[in-house]
Formats: C-alpha cells, structure tokens, sequence
C-alpha cells in the first residue's frame, strides 16, 4: 500500500518525443510535502524457501525479494562500471530504440491534478509499474530524490529483463539519477540496458559519451563519441547542431558534450 498526505507539486507529462541521446522532458515539480509509507502486501507465492532477517520472513522469489535482488544486482553493476572500462560493443548505432529512449506517462495531466490522478491510480493499484515511474520522476524532479528512489524501488521489486518495462524504467531512473548529480548510479542503470540485449541503439553514444565525462572517464567518452561520429557524421562531427539533435538536455550537458566532441576532434579514435 502506498500512503501519501499531501503531496503537491506541478507535472508536464508529456514529452511528444525525445531526439536520440536525449533525456526525457522532466515533469516539472513544485514543492512536495509528503509522508510516504511503503509496504508490499501482496500475497506471497508458495515457496518452501525463505530468507530470514530479523523479525521479517519474506518468501523468496516473492516480487519484494526479486525487486531486491535486482536492485543488489544494479548496485553490484556500478560497483562493475567503475572498475572495468564502458566501451562501444559496436561499430554503428543505428537502432531507434523507441520503447525505451522516451518518457513514461502513463497519466495525462499537469500540477496537482496530475499527481492526485496518480495515487488515486497507485491507491486502486499498488503494483501500478507506469503510474509509479511516473510519480517517481516527479518527486525528484520537485526536489524528493529519497521518495523518487523509493518509488522507482518499488517499480524495479516488479520487473526483471523480459517486463516490457524493464528498458524504460531504466533509461528515466538513469536519467533522473543523472539530473541529481549522481553520475555513477546513472551510469549503472545505462549499463544495464547495453548489457541486457543486443540493441546498438541511437541514444547511447551521445549518452554514454556525456555520463562518463562527467565521471573523468575521458577516454572512454571519447570512444563512444567517435561512434556516434560513425554512425551519422552529418550530425555529430560538429557541436552546431545540438539544441536540434538534443532538445530535451540541459544546456549544460550540451555544454559537457561539446567538450568530448573538442577532445575527439583533437584525436579521433579509430573503431579497433
């Protein structure tokens, strides 16, 4: 059950669409005040197995229990991404990706109307996965990043690699984590999904190449700009036309991009 008193903020849900490489348009919040309590009340499946901590039996394989062993191994993964090097697995990157590389809203509204919609839709439906992603970015973007990682928590304790879900939950989560400051976890979350199957997809070179910069992983973000440059050089090759390419960044993540784009000019890599 989700309980949440008082909770206001402003929302835009609906971004038409989101240029390769780009971030979802954020849904704009005010302030949110809020007391939020989280439990997962849905019946457990039968399993003989049980892992025991504390006072808490929580079936194992029940959705709470798979949510946390995702969410272990996504934290392992930016344990992963800082040790081994993030580089492109291919030449091109021509897949659109569409399913993933776009906002999710699953409720059309703005402001409080938007988010009373959203747990009333939470409230008729705890596991509501959409509803919820939704109300995450929200709550980061109005200034709750602990609540937004609640929500999106709970969204990941239902999906695993073959949910439809699974590629557009991350790609948001990565990027509200990002627009935090948090560059690392963002990272992990865009790993994941270049891990999780073979998609060589449009909004990866540009997104990698920016996230890793911010981390000083230079070299790498370079490498992945050279594969957006190989992939369309009419559009990367130069810095010109990136409130184009990518409407829907902050300028100062054009900025930051522009920056790879100086250091791949200066030595471009070769593909292998």
């Amino acid at each position: 059950v989700v309980a949440v008193s008082d909770m206001r903020g402003s929302g835009a849900a609906g971004a038409a669409g989101v240029a390769a490489g780009g971030s979802p348009a954020v849904q704009s919040a005010g302030q949110i005040r809020l007391i939020v309590a989280v439990r997962d009340t849905a019946p457990a499946p039968r399993y003989h197995g049980r892992v025991h901590r504390g006072n808490t039996v929580m079936k194992l394989f029940s959705p709470l229990a798979r949510g946390l062993v995702l969410v272990t191994c996504l934290a392992l993964s930016g344990v992963a991404a800082a040790q081994s090097q993030v580089v492109p697995t291919s030449e091109f990157y021509f897949d659109e990706d569409p399913r993933t590389a776009k906002p999710i809203v699953a409720v059309q509204g703005e402001g409080d109307a938007l988010v009373d919609k959203l747990l009333k839709a939470i409230g008729r439906n705890p596991r509501a996965k959409a509803e919820t992603a939704q109300l995450a970015n929200i709550a980061m973007a109005g200034g709750r990043p602990q609540l937004g990682l609640e929500l999106y928590s709970r969204v990941t304790a239902q999906i695993d690699t073959n949910d439809g879900m699974y590629r557009p939950v991350l790609w948001n989560y990565g990027w509200d984590l990002y627009r935090n400051g948090d560059h690392e976890a963002a990272l992990a979350q865009w790993q994941a999904l270049l891990q999780s199957r073979s998609v060589n997809a449009q909004w990866m070179p540009a997104t990698f190449a920016l996230v890793l910069w911010q981390l000083d992983r230079k070299q790498e973000a370079v490498q992945w700009y050279a594969a957006a440059v190989r992939t369309e050089p009419g559009k990367w090759t130069g810095a010109d036309r990136y409130a184009e390419l990518l409407p829907d960044w902050r300028e100062e993540d054009r900025a930051v991009l522009a920056e790879v784009q100086q250091a791949w000019a200066a030595d471009p890599p070769g593909w292998r």
